[in-house]
Formats: C-alpha cells, structure tokens, sequence
C-alpha cells in the first residue's frame, strides 16, 4: 500500500468526525450560554424586585401615627403604610406587582413579584418565571 492509498483510508475513517463533534457540541454550549445569560438576567432581576420592596418598606414605615406617638411614645403606624408603600411599587417600570400587609402595630412587610424572560432557554422550552421577594420595615423612633 502506498502512502497515498494510506492517506485516502485514514480520510475515509475520520469523515463525519467533526459532524458528530458538532452535533454534541453546540447543543451543549448553547445550554451553558443560556444558563449564564438567563441566570444573571435572573438574579439581576431578583436583587432589583428585593431593592424595590426593601424602599417600599421603608416608604410605608414612615406613615406613623403621629398623635399616638406623641401621647404613648410608641411608634405606631397608620392605615395608609400599605398603601403608600403599594404606590412606591407601582413607580417602578417594568413587570412589578406589590402587596403589604402590616405584621404588627410598627411594622410593614412587602411583597414584590415580578416575571424574567428567558433569552436562550425559552429556544429549548423554558419559559418565563416568576420571582417573589419579601422585605419588612419599622420606623426608627430614636430611643
């Protein structure tokens, strides 16, 4: 056998090599691309909504009482937190959605739910999903 009779079977041998390479190869790198790109859009959008509802708990914990603070000292909040700190909420653009709810007589917990788009991982059917977060505030009454 010569060594171009050589050449020709070792081509013969490796011919669709690089296909099969490929057709595992980018399925798996798209996969890894979309993780990275979908999970920071994801936690990028988680620390957002829990900035939002960090500042919408400290909005509402500001309505306090002010008469029963003068006569008790105690800081009490009135029935408008919610609602203003609902209203901070629905300053923000985008796909935010707030809740409250007040959990004692000086404190204000709020909820904020807002949907992330998938870019890469809705191509292979994963779609949009939901994020929930929770912060809670008191007013600081000095003492």
């Amino acid at each position: 056998m010569t060594r171009r009779d050589r050449r020709r079977a070792a081509a013969r041998r490796d011919r669709g090599t690089f296909s099969m390479f490929t057709v595992l190869f980018v399925p798996s790198v798209l996969l890894f691309a979309g993780l990275l790109l979908d999970g920071g859009l994801a936690i990028h959008a988680r620390e957002r909504a829990l900035d939002i509802a960090e500042q919408a708990a400290r909005a509402g914990a500001d309505e306090i009482d002010v008469e029963v603070l003068r006569e008790t000292g105690e800081p009490v909040l009135e029935a408008g937190a919610c609602g203003r700190a609902v209203a901070f909420v629905g300053q923000f653009p985008g796909q935010y959605q707030g809740g409250c709810a007040l959990t004692g007589a000086d404190e204000v917990t709020v909820q904020v739910t807002t949907q992330v788009d998938t870019v890469f991982l809705g191509v292979i059917g994963f779609g949009a999903f939901d994020i929930e977060v929770a912060a809670s505030a008191h007013p600081e009454d000095g003492a």
